[in-house]
């Protein structure tokens, strides 16, 4: 493979468009590339001149390589030719890997191994991994950073139309220096597609040591994401798709403010996860300043999101949802899961608008976050949280500006809804010592990795918000220990200044195992308390 194609090389030096029109609208300075090694000068002109340049969608190159091919090599390749070397505007850029009636020999996992190749991009027509009924696709990438460009739809599809996919990011080789191990995906006019139809199936694998840096967040980052990507789905239209971040970080970001940005499980009989283990980190976000949904289950769709555990440091797995209000389990028979176990931690509220550094872009004023608090149970669904084992914690704020670490902008403050309206059913259960914080802080960037998408949570004041409990005509639960029916457990702690109940049906149980469970929040409404097992001490008005 070439290291730059002609597009690539004016694009490095600057040749394409100049400076009044590279502080357009149109440029995506407010950016960075997760340690990818590319400029923001120079993905403003990959913008504008992808968006210029790129003509409609080429013929299919499929990949026809053996197990474990080489990307690089073009026999592997059913034109000949080897995607990305023709910038993005080359019949050979649009690579399938699972392709039905492909040619050659019977096709393997392919493997593009970034090291020694000397690029910091490579451009594509798009990339699709495992697309038609009974077809099998795998990738991996490797190697130091670099960013894969992808400039028409469809963007990147893993496991499509009744195919299987599955798509690896192994970002181990590096240790804990970012700047080797970090990959970005970035695209300009589609959507990401994970696990899309009946019988397909999209596995999400990113790879890390579980290393920290200076800054406290993960030495590897993978990062999914562009100005005009429509709604990120993972299993859709009665697909599935799983994500398994171990050790790295991945955050997938979308601009939709119209609903759902980001989706796990959407529709009947569709199912998507996301896992977090060992020192991982999630982030599931808006992006470019804006602020959508993200819907765990949605439009009778089942949705999971695991994380737990801690790194061969210590660090806690964490996952964020960032720009956007969190919704476990939307709509009619939809069903969404949130699972923080074992230390892990779990954080919904807002993040620097844009790129951050206190200046959203250059818009000191904007506001960020979600349009409500996060709900469990929403709009006629059904959600459960369990937040369980010492050191796990669900941390809920409100909105606030976007801020640098030498300016943190503390926020508003946070609430949480468990059965939201719509005839919804909501659970949270909080045990063996876990804590669910109702609260303020600032979320602000690591400037030392994740191109504006790794933030830490500073300045934080727990106890501040309110939990709502049932809206009305809907259930809501909240557990302390272990649900009615189970064996008792030891509790957690709910930190919040006022429990208010907005129908009967909703109510705090306790079934635990202290013998001094002391509970002193003021609760208000026409709910109720249940005590199964353990001896709680009530010294709360309205208990």
């Amino acid at each position: 493979m070439r290291k730059r194609g002609k597009l690539g090389r004016a694009i490095a030096m600057g040749h394409i468009l100049p400076d009044a029109l590279r502080r357009g609208p149109g440029t995506l300075d407010r950016v960075a590339a997760a340690g990818s090694g590319v400029s923001l000068r120079r993905m403003s002109l990959l913008s504008v001149a992808l968006g210029a340049m790129a003509p409609a969608a080429w013929a299919e190159n499929a990949w026809i390589g053996p197990a474990l091919g080489d990307w690089n090599t073009p026999s592997n390749w059913s034109v000949g030719l080897v995607p990305g070397n023709g910038g993005g505007v080359a019949p050979e850029d649009q690579a399938v890997i699972g392709a039905p009636g492909a040619t050659g020999a019977t096709p393997g996992p392919a493997v593009l191994d970034l090291s020694g190749l000397g690029i910091d991009f490579l451009i594509l027509d798009g990339l699709t991994i495992g697309s038609g009924a009974g077809v099998t696709g795998s990738l991996t990438i490797r190697g130091p950073g670099a960013t894969i460009f992808i400039a028409n739809a469809p963007a990147l599809t893993v496991g499509d139309a009744g195919g299987s996919g599955m798509l690896t990011a192994d970002l181990t080789a590096g240790g804990n220096n970012p700047a080797a191990t970090s990959l970005s995906a970035y695209s300009f006019s589609s959507s990401y597609t994970f696990g899309r139809g009946a019988g397909s199936v999209a596995q999400i694998d990113v790879r890390g040591t579980g290393l920290q840096n200076a800054a406290g967040n993960n030495a590897q980052v993978a990062t999914f994401f562009g100005p005009n990507v429509g709604p990120v789905v993972f299993g859709d239209q009665g697909g599935t798709a799983r994500v398994m971040v171990d050790g790295a970080a991945v955050a997938f970001a979308s601009p939709i403010t119209d609903g759902a940005g980001i989706a796990f499980g959407r529709g009947t009989g569709s199912l998507g996860s996301m896992t977090v283990v060992n020192g991982g980190r999630g982030v599931i976000g808006g992006t470019f300043g804006q602020s959508g949904e993200f819907r765990i289950g949605a439009e009778g769709g089942r949705g999971e999101v695991t994380v737990t555990g801690l790194g061969p440091d210590g660090t806690p797995s964490r996952v964020y949802f960032l720009q956007g209000q969190t919704l476990i389990g939307h709509g009619p028979g939809s069903v969404g899961v949130l699972d923080v176990f074992a230390g892990g931690e779990a954080f919904s509220g807002p993040g620097p608008c844009g790129g951050g550094g206190g200046n959203n872009g250059g818009n000191n004023n904007a506001v960020c976050g979600p349009s409500g608090p996060p709900i469990v149970g929403a709009a006629g669904g059904s959600g459960t949280a369990s937040i369980s084992g010492p050191g796990s914690v669900w941390y809920v704020t409100g909105s606030t500006s976007g801020s640098s670490a030498s300016d943190p902008q503390v926020g508003a403050v946070g609430d949480l809804t468990v059965g939201g309206a719509g005839g919804s059913t909501g659970v949270l259960t909080i045990a063996d010592g876990a804590r669910v914080a109702l609260g303020q802080g600032a979320f602000v960037l690591d400037p030392s990795t994740g191109g504006g998408f790794l933030v830490s949570l500073t300045n934080f004041t727990t106890g501040l918000g309110i939990l709502h409990v049932a809206d009305p005509g809907s259930t809501g639960t909240v557990n302390f220990g272990a649900p009615a029916g189970s064996p008792p457990v030891a509790p957690g702690t709910l930190e919040a200044a006022a429990i208010q109940f907005g129908d009967p049906n909703g109510r705090l149980v306790f079934n635990h195992t202290a013998t001094d469970f002391i509970f002193a929040i003021p609760t208000s409404g026409p709910g109720s308390l249940q005590t199964l097992a353990g001896t709680t001490i009530l010294t709360t008005p309205g208990a």
